[in-house]
């Protein structure tokens, strides 16, 4: 295969928003439409939202394309921890089936995702946590309770770790599942805080059931896997010694330099371990920090109505997001938005 160059990523962008104009159609078409000309992440492999590169270094050509076009769709207003933190884990470990089901409406914001470790007795310490899951035939029962959960409110999928063989220690014995936020016995709580807001939540877990095909990385080996022969984005082998969840907390390499805007690439600073493209380079515009990210990811408008404001840009939320689990999915109104 020809190596694709910027140019060739510069044509295939603007032949992108000629066929699709971004002020003619809503986020989710536009969206979906760049994920099937491999523009999402373009270090994923082809079908699956990506042109199989290398890296993602040239996807700030798309991106600077998009905001030449006046394209305002960002992932960190969409989906941050479903694009930032999820799409590398779903594509590590998940099966065939589960990618081709996952990313695509992941990347348009269709589906929201959150990330379910932090615990009331295990914040800093995820490995102490206290959620436990038991198999019963080719499901596993959940019970136990998560908290400061951003964006569970107006989620559909949970990425959830749960201790699996309470007689290991620490790190061992724990398994990284994929949640439906629908399933029965889900509950989610939003805290308020002294401004009137509710960017957190906690979510309480009575006897969920979740598939044994929704296990990602193995049973025991959501912290530490071993290592395994899984594609890369390139279609070789990935060597890796770190469960779903490891890979996860470790997050993007820290990005240097740039302004915000810039761009979502500057200079990467290696905080750890050689990993594949996917695995490293996830969406990080540069310069953005913490309070930036804070600022996103608050929740301004009443989770049942669409469109739905973050960081003061509109961004379509999938009609019925937060009206779960049979009544018992705590809804909240414009002013204090669960």
């Amino acid at each position: 295969m020809p190596e694709i160059t910027d140019a060739d990523v510069r044509e295939l962008t603007r032949q992108l928003v000629a066929d699709v104009p971004p002020g003619d159609v809503d986020q989710f078409t536009f969206r979906g439409e760049q994920f099937d000309r491999g523009l999402a992440l373009v270090q994923f492999p082809e079908g699956l939202g990506g042109l199989g590169l290398e890296s993602r270094r040239l996807q700030t050509v798309v991106d600077e394309e998009l905001r030449s076009a006046g394209v305002t769709y960002h992932d960190l207003n969409i989906n941050p921890i479903g694009i930032g933190m999820g799409a590398p884990v779903v594509l590590t470990y998940a099966s065939d089936e589960l990618k081709q089901r996952l990313l695509r409406p992941m990347y348009t914001g269709e589906e929201v995702w959150c990330q379910l470790f932090s615990e009331p007795g295990a914040g800093s310490d995820v490995a102490g946590l206290s959620t436990k899951a038991v198999q019963d035939g080719d499901e596993w029962i959940v019970n136990g309770q998560k908290v400061w959960t951003t964006l569970a409110h107006v989620s559909r999928w949970g990425m959830l770790v749960a201790r699996t063989d309470p007689d290991q220690p620490k790190h061992k014995g724990l398994t990284y599942f994929l949640l439906d936020m629908r399933s029965p016995g889900v509950e989610v709580r939003p805290l308020h805080q002294i401004t009137g807001e509710a960017e957190f939540n906690e979510i309480f877990m009575t006897d969920v059931r979740i598939p044994n095909d929704r296990v990602f990385g193995g049973v025991g080996n959501g912290w530490n896997g071993e290592a395994h022969g899984a594609p890369g984005p390139g279609g070789g082998a990935v060597e890796r010694g770190r469960g779903p969840a490891a890979h996860q907390l470790a997050g993007p390499r820290e990005l240097e330099g740039g302004q915000p805007g810039a761009g979502r690439v500057g200079r990467q600073v290696d905080v750890g371990g050689d990993e594949p493209a996917h695995l490293r380079d996830v969406h990080r515009p540069a310069g953005c920090r913490g309070a930036d990210l804070r600022g996103r990811l608050r929740p301004e408008a009443s989770r049942r109505t669409a469109p739905h404001r973050r960081g003061g840009h509109q961004v379509l939320v999938p009609a019925g997001a937060g009206q779960h689990h049979r009544g018992r999915h705590v809804r909240g109104d414009a002013q204090h938005p669960g």
